[in-house]
């Protein structure tokens, strides 16, 4: 089970409605069979421009991650970020790219790991109840140390992300006005220079939501 709690507060900076500041937090925690896996809290505060029916901004993100039975992936990510965004009567777009630098509260294989992401995502309405989300991401990680010893002689780990994500989510209104039924598919493929770190996944999400606001 995956649960997400979003809070994001906007308002322009001074009389010029255009430029606004950004805060923003979020917490997610996961669940495998039944038992708590972990939780990440975000918070977040930056600033964007209007430019028409687009907006370009820059933020920083600060990152808590904590597992409850894996304390050695506990780690903390301070990230900066660039975002640009349009939209028009049938959809929103744009596109996101951020740099981070992964720091563990122990020992961890290949230490430091800097993170740099970028994505580009479309949404819209197919018809009132129904929305669309498409994601498309890449990312490349770079640890600072040796992943092992016995391992491609201590080698750093590089690993390269690509992934796709399709989202629909159609509106409950039997159920209320602020229901909907939420179902995620994606595809992500790793690639690195460790055979042990290459992944191919595919993941199938199928979910209620409720927007309290």
């Amino acid at each position: 089970a995956d649960a997400a709690r979003v809070l994001n507060y906007r308002r322009p900076v001074s009389a010029d409605k255009n430029s606004l500041i950004n805060l923003g937090g979020n917490a997610r925690y996961i669940y495998f069979g039944g038992q708590p896996l972990g939780h990440f809290v975000t918070a977040s505060a930056g600033l964007s421009k209007k430019i028409g029916l687009c907006e370009i901004g820059g933020r920083l993100d600060f990152e808590r991650r904590t597992y409850v039975a894996a304390n050695y992936f506990d780690a903390t990510i301070p990230w900066a970020g660039l975002t640009y965004g349009c939209q028009s009567d049938k959809f929103v777009y744009g596109l996101g790219l951020r740099y981070g630098y992964d720091k563990p509260d122990s020992l961890r294989p290949g230490g430091d790991t800097t993170r740099l992401e970028g994505n580009a995502f479309v949404r819209g309405m197919f018809n009132s109840n129904l929305a669309y989300s498409i994601l498309i991401y890449a990312a490349e990680y770079r640890d600072q140390k040796g992943f092992s010893e016995i391992i491609n002689n201590n080698a750093n780990r590089h690993i390269h992300r690509f992934g796709q994500r399709l989202e629909l989510q159609y509106a409950l209104p039997k159920m209320g006005p602020n229901w909907s039924a939420q179902l995620e598919l994606e595809n992500s493929k790793d690639d690195s220079n460790l055979p042990l770190a290459r992944i191919d996944g595919q993941q199938v999400w199928l979910g209620l939501r409720y927007q309290l606001f």
